[in-house]
């Protein structure tokens, strides 16, 4: 009777080691999992970061080099315009031929 009792707690503790395994091995893959979708979304969250901030640094650069053109545009363009108009001798009539 002592035997079998001894027996039998020796399978059990054969089968609790298994199921512990097993939970442990799927306690793992579920947390690689968690892990990898957790470090995923942050990489996403940051490469979002990285990105605007890219654009707002490209654009601080830029903004400098339109308002050069601007500036050099209005340099450009005489101060006083002359409007021509048609040239004198050469009269157009409204009328048909």
């Amino acid at each position: 009777m002592l035997e079998e009792i001894i027996k039998e707690a020796d399978e059990y503790k054969v089968q609790l080691y298994r199921r512990r395994q097993i939970a442990c091995e799927t306690n793992k893959a579920t947390d690689r999992e968690q892990l990898f979708e957790a470090n995923q979304d942050m990489f996403h969250a940051e490469a979002e970061k990285n990105y605007w901030r890219a654009i707002m640094e490209l654009s601080s650069n830029e903004v400098p080099a339109t308002e050069k053109r601007r500036r050099n545009d209005n340099e450009k363009k005489p101060s006083v315009i002359v409007i021509q108009g048609p040239s004198p001798g050469s009269q157009q009539t409204s009328q048909g031929t």
